[in-house]
């Protein structure tokens, strides 16, 4: 699978759970525009609950995270073959 595609279902997903945080936090429409606005520290001060953060749990697996103490997870399995594959022995 190549990494075009791979963004793009990490893409999508991304903004379905931002969607869900700001929904089910609360959020208000000013708490929205901070979290996209002045990483360098200045005001308005950045809000951080909609950062988002992938890795891979498993060998297969790309997991992202949204919110700075994780509020969100969703996991996509991009190499079926290596997912919870069991070496013959």
């Amino acid at each position: 699978m190549s990494n075009a595609k791979v963004t793009t279902i990490g893409g999508r997903r991304a903004n379905v759970l931002r969607a869900l945080v700001m929904h089910f936090s609360g959020m208000d429409a000013k708490s929205i525009v901070h979290c996209h606005l002045n990483r360098r520290g200045r005001s308005p001060a950045f809000n951080n609950n909609l950062f988002m953060v992938a890795s891979h749990p498993e060998a297969g697996v790309l997991r992202i995270y949204c919110g700075a103490n994780t509020k969100a997870w969703a996991d996509h399995v991009i190499v079926p073959t290596k997912f919870r594959s069991v070496a013959a022995g």
